[in-house]
């Protein structure tokens, strides 16, 4: 039960950082748009100033991603850090277009 906690917090760690860097992007693109329909230059004084952010600058959700790794790599699995990383990262499959061309044919055929 521990064991799926673990996994299950470094899961949500790691779609927290995703959620940072995304929210930055969203928000260059968003500054861009803006810059573009006002025709004004502000967008560098926003951008500056998202940038030196707590949200963006912090590199806490990393070390705590690099604790749990160490802490489930010692206690879970020997310290055999490529099979706590099976559990912690597994591979996802990857799903066919090919499937999705069939399936949706198939009902517009019905």
């Amino acid at each position: 039960m521990i064991r799926s906690a673990f996994v299950e917090l470094y899961r949500g760690l790691g779609l927290l950082r995703t959620y940072s860097s995304l929210n930055m992007v969203a928000f260059t693109k968003i500054l861009k748009k803006f810059a573009k329909v006002s025709n004004q230059q502000a967008s560098a004084t926003y951008l500056s100033t998202v940038k030196r952010s707590y949200f963006v600058t912090s590199d806490k959700v990393i070390r705590l991603m690099d604790e749990v790794e160490s802490i489930f790599t010692k206690h879970f699995t020997n310290n055999d850090r490529k099979r706590a990383m099976k559990f912690l990262r597994p591979r996802q499959n990857k799903d066919s277009h090919r499937v999705t061309f069939f399936v949706d044919y198939s009902q517009a055929v019905l």
